[in-house]
Order: C-alpha cells, then sequence, then structure tokens
C-alpha cells in the first residue's frame, strides 16, 4: 500500500516492520519523508492494521500480509504550499516515484487528502489526472510510437471527502451540506466516504430503537 500524505514517520514501532526507510520519498528531496502533521502516519497504520481497538487489548501476534511505502506530496511548514492547478500533475509524480523506485511491486494507492474548496460535481484537472493514473494513460506510461499499447492499470483509494470531527451528530446529520470533494469525483478511482465494522448499538446509552444507517460490508 503507497500511501499519497504528509510522509509516514518510519521509526514508529507498529509502522518499521512494514516500511523501510528507503521506501519513504517525497517529491521534493529537501522536504524529507518524515510526516510533518501526523495524518500521513495515522493513514499508514489504517492501512496496515485496520482497526487497533481490539489488537491492542490482547497479547495475540498479529500477521502482516501487507507492506507500505509512503511518498510526500504535501509541503511542510515554510515551503510554499502546492498550487491547485498542479495536483494533479504531483499526484502522477508521486506514483512515478514509488515505481521508479521499485517497479516489479504489485502496490495500492492510498490517498485520503482532498481539496475542501473545491466541489467534486464535476470533473477538474486533478480528478482527471487520477483518472489518467488508474487508466495507464499519464504521461510515460506507454510508448507513444505504439497507438494500440495501453500502460499499467493502477488501483487507487482516495477519500470522498472530510467532515468535522465532532461528536455532537446534530454537527453533520445534513449531508447537503458536505458534498463530495475534489477530487473524489474522479471515474477510475475507487472514493471511500467512510467504514466501520461497529454496528451493534444495543448497549448505548440512549440508543433504544435506534440503527446504523447501512449494515456492514
Amino acid at each position: 500500500v503507497c500511501v499519497l500524505d504528509n510522509g509516514v514517520n518510519q521509526a514508529h514501532p507498529l509502522l518499521q516492520h512494514a516500511l523501510a526507510s528507503e521506501d519513504c520519498q517525497a517529491i521534493h528531496p529537501d522536504w524529507g519523508g518524515d510526516d510533518h502533521h501526523g495524518h500521513g502516519t495515522n493513514m499508514a497504520g489504517a492501512a496496515l492494521y485496520g482497526d487497533l481497538t481490539f489488537a491492542l487489548a490482547d497479547q495475540r501476534n498479529i500477521d502482516l500480509n501487507i507492506r507500505l511505502e509512503s511518498v510526500k506530496f504535501i509541503p511542510p511548514p515554510g515551503w510554499s504550499r502546492n498550487e491547485p492547478s498542479s495536483y494533479g500533475v504531483i499526484t502522477q509524480a508521486a506514483v512515478a516515484l514509488a515505481e521508479a523506485r521499485a517497479p516489479g511491486r504489485k502496490r495500492v494507492y492510498c490517498m485520503a487528502i482532498s481539496n475542501e474548496d473545491v466541489s467534486g460535481e464535476r470533473p477538474t484537472t486533478w480528478s482527471s489526472a487520477i483518472d489518467q493514473i488508474c487508466s495507464g494513460s499519464m504521461l510515460g506510461d506507454c510508448d507513444t510510437r505504439d497507438d494500440n499499447r495501453s500502460g499499467p492499470k493502477r488501483l487507487f483509494i482516495l477519500s470522498a471527502g472530510n467532515i468535522p470531527d465532532s461528536s455532537n451528530p446534530d454537527d453533520i446529520s445534513d449531508y447537503d451540506e458536505f458534498p463530495i470533494e475534489d477530487p473524489g469525483q474522479s471515474w477510475n478511482a475507487i472514493a471511500v466516504g467512510g467504514f466501520t465494522d461497529k454496528v451493534d448499538l444495543s448497549e448505548q446509552p440512549k440508543m433504544d430503537g435506534w440503527k446504523t444507517l447501512a449494515e456492514v460490508g
């Protein structure tokens, strides 16, 4: 799983067995591969382990059946922000970095970053760039002398958007206030709005008669 984010703290004791230091890259060599925000490290942990609530409550061994990669494509503090018009090109560059380092690996790309200032109502340069990544048609994917040759197809998982981190259900009850965010409208990627296995409300206080909006799966 290749995480495109703020970087990942490779020395984290729960991640270091699945993430080699040489697999922590950055779009700009002076940015470093470390996580300057915390979000990328959290996403790497979620990809590697899933929900740690129960795993940390016992002494069982956990078999890790995937490895991690990280490409930092968001600049750290002190650097100019990426221009929105360049988001697509930068994302494609991040993909190219990972594949140039280890071209033979089978990988899934994970990007839980979105542009909250742009609605996903229509295609954008960013969502279109991700469509190219998935379909194997980004620059350098195939030999331009052979029109019948297609590039590698890629599995790209991205977030549909973000909602406020609030414990008050009323803050997030109006779905219309939280439309899908760019680039979640990408046609060829898989956009994930949310996921949980916690659907049993029977023992929750003051939740008698309540049920979840969707079942597991």
